[in-house]
């Protein structure tokens, strides 16, 4: 196993070093090159060997597939600066930007474009200025007219990246929503929906830590929200290394579900021995650290991070569900 994920891992590191992607003719060739490699390596010394490259190339292919699905994500040029009647669902909390603007990422289920349907990138980030209807909310279901344009930014030495910073959140299109009669909701959101679980903690949060100058970082930390942190905490948590751990990471996932499986495993020693003896209370833990993980990412919103460090928690805590003894090297794998 370990050999094929540092093949695996090789093999997505390798396509990091060219300067473009491969042509279309690249996979073909390393599929040729497979079958040459599995007649040359038919015997028992050349099985590892056929091994990590088959791994390596699996990983190649892998990495190359989801980069060139991203790349094609982007907003077609003859749409840019058109009128795009859209409907779709806000996938993130709505941001009250200065000057009455209300800024949200939104996924387009369907567009047209003069009465033509027309393929648009999946996610969008898009603002909405002087609204005075209703007040969007995440989870809800609208149609909107969009004016919309590729996610470019200014090239700042120095500064901050906005273009790449589009690109790692898998936004194709940035814009505005137009007014028009059009604009609309159509479904709302079920107030038990994670959507409104998670709007409803940070507006309270932020009713009740309104004086607070701390208020940015506590929510950061408990919904993953970064936007209330001001320019002077970034620039404190840039300069001394530590604006990874503001908002919530694998490590603060990881601590919760460390947590809870210390404290279950605790508590289950203190009933009585007729029930400690149906589940081993290690197994229990391990099914409530996994809870826990999975409970504070989804108020993240599942970001990348949590999402790693739930899978890998679920591998770990998994292998003491199934009673499994599993070497660290391995567990790793």
């Amino acid at each position: 196993m370990f050999t094929a994920a540092l093949s695996f891992l090789a093999g997505n590191l390798l396509l990091h070093q060219f300067t473009s992607l491969p042509e279309w003719f690249v996979p073909l060739w390393l599929m040729i090159l497979l079958i040459v490699a599995l007649a040359l390596f038919v015997t028992k010394s050349g099985y590892t060997i056929l091994k990590a490259t088959l791994w390596g190339a699996i990983g190649l292919l892998f990495s190359l597939h989801f980069a060139q699905e991203r790349l094609s994500e982007r907003l077609p040029n003859d749409l840019a600066g058109a009128d795009i009647d859209v409907v779709g669902t806000i996938a993130s909390i709505p941001q009250l930007r200065e000057g009455d603007a209300i800024r949200f990422r939104f996924v387009i289920e369907q567009a047209h474009h003069r009465g033509v349907v027309r393929a648009l990138p999946e996610l969008v980030r898009v603002s909405w200025y002087k609204n005075r209807g209703e007040q969007p909310k995440a989870g809800e279901r609208w149609q909107l007219r969009l004016r919309l344009k590729p996610p470019n930014g200014s090239l700042n030495p120095g500064g901050f990246d906005y273009e790449r910073w589009l690109f790692q959140e898998g936004i194709g299109a940035t814009g505005y929503v137009r007014q028009s009669s059009d604009n609309r909701r159509l479904t709302t959101v079920s107030p038990y929906s994670l959507s409104a679980i998670r709007s409803g903690i940070y507006n309270q949060m932020s009713s009740l830590l309104e004086s607070s100058d701390e208020r940015g970082v506590l929510i950061a930390l408990a919904l993953g929200e970064r936007r209330d942190i001001s320019p002077a905490q970034w620039s404190l948590f840039f300069n001394s290394g530590t604006n990874h751990l503001v908002a919530i990471s694998g490590l603060h996932v990881g601590l919760v579900a460390g947590l809870i499986f210390l404290l279950v495993r605790w508590g289950w020693g203190w009933l009585p021995y007729r029930v400690r003896s149906i589940v081993a209370a290690p197994r229990v833990a391990a099914v409530g650290a996994i809870l826990a993980a999975f409970a504070y990412a989804a108020l993240a919103g599942f970001s990348i991070p949590t999402q790693r460090a739930l899978l890998m928690l679920m591998i770990a805590f998994g292998a003491i569900v199934l009673q499994r003894p599993v070497r660290p090297l391995q567990l790793l794998s």
